[in-house]
Parts: structure tokens; C-alpha cells; sequence
């Protein structure tokens, strides 16, 4: 998001840029970044954010999705699908969760990693105006991890998920998150799944 003063004669106008980067599905079947985003998301008190999700595997992921967007109920714009090696994926959620206590969240996403149900991770994350950028990841439920990088607090960090202490029984694939060299107004979240 960008936002922009324009002084003209008769004051101060305020004009607000809302940048929305979309996916679609490809021929293949992989999700692909699409040319006509959503105009329908508002941002957090002029702060968004988005995720991005990188397949640096050898085979595809079997599954990306948007989860639990209870501000944009089901006909939420982004697709899901199968993501290639070597292919990306990113949300263009703008607020599209809010938790039980009322908390807007920017974006979210799961990755199914194989068939398996179980065999999954999900992340969500926030650019709220009166605190700092933030991610939490989780399986079953959201309260297994929170991450906001800034300050002390590393920009980079490399996971095996699920974590150890993770009811989550299953395979565990190698993943590397950052926050992206971004603005205060926008951030971009990368998730790079190795293994």
C-alpha cells in the first residue's frame, strides 16, 4: 500500500494505492501469479501484507490454499492447487481472517506437502499500525509459533515442520522463512519449502 499527499490550492488531498498481487491457475494445473487482482480486500489501517510460497523441491507440493477467510467467505478470489518445483505462489489477502479476539489478519495460507491430511503447515501473518509485523504457523491449531522479525529479532529463520513439539505426526520438510526487504506499509512474507 502506498499512500501518496497532493497539495493542491485547495488543500491537502490524500490518495491511497492499494498494491494487490493475485494467482491463478495455469494451464498445467499449478497456481500462478494472475494479472487481475482482487480490488475487493481493504487494508489494515493502510498496512497489508502478503505471503509468498516458494517450491525449491524437486516435486510439486500437492496442495496451496487460502484458510479460514472469514472476511471473505467463500468466494475468496484465490485459487488452490498443486504448486511445481521451482514455482511461486503468493495471497493477495488483505484482511482476510479475524481471530477470536477480533484480530485482523492480512494473509493466510496452507501448504499440503503430500495426500496425507495430516501432512500439512499453515501460516498466517499481520502489519498492524501500533505494533510490528508478525507471522504464526501452526498444524491443527495457530498457536504453535510466533515470529516477528524486527528490532533484535532476526529477519531469516530455517524451521523443520512440524516442530518437534507438534501433536502433528508426520514427515518433516525443510523450510526457510523472511520477511522480504519491504516497506512500513507493506509487508511480504516468503515461505521456501526445501524438503
Amino acid at each position: 500500500m502506498r499512500i501518496f499527499r497532493l497539495a493542491g490550492p485547495g488543500g491537502v488531498a490524500l490518495a491511497i494505492s492499494v498494491l494487490l498481487a493475485g494467482c491463478a491457475v495455469a494451464k498445467d494445473g499449478t497456481v500462478a501469479p494472475s494479472s487481475s487482482p482482487s480490488t475487493s480486500r481493504e487494508a489494515s489501517l493502510y498496512r497489508a501484507s502478503r505471503i509468498c510460497v516458494e517450491n525449491d523441491t524437486d516435486k510439486s507440493l500437492y496442495k496451496l490454499s487460502e484458510v479460514e477467510l472469514s472476511r471473505t467467505g467463500p468466494s475468496h478470489p484465490d485459487p488452490a492447487g498443486p504448486l511445481a518445483p521451482g514455482a511461486t505462489w503468493c495471497t493477495n489477502g488483505y484482511n482476510s481472517f479475524v481471530s477470536d479476539t477480533g484480530k485482523d489478519v492480512d494473509a493466510t495460507v496452507q501448504i499440503q506437502f503430500s495426500d496425507s491430511p495430516t501432512d500439512i503447515s499453515k501460516f498466517k501473518v499481520g502489519n498492524p499500525s501500533l505494533d510490528s509485523p508478525w507471522m504464526t504457523l501452526g498444524y491443527i491449531s495457530w498457536d504453535d509459533t510466533y515470529w516477528a522479525p524486527g528490532g533484535n529479532v532476526p529477519w531469516e529463520r530455517d524451521l523443520n515442520l512440524p516442530r518437534e513439539k507438534s501433536v502433528v505426526d508426520g514427515p518433516r520438510h525443510d523450510v526457510h522463512l523472511r520477511r522480504a526487504d519491504d516497506s512500513v506499509n507493506f509487508i511480504e512474507w516468503v515461505v521456501t519449502v526445501r524438503s
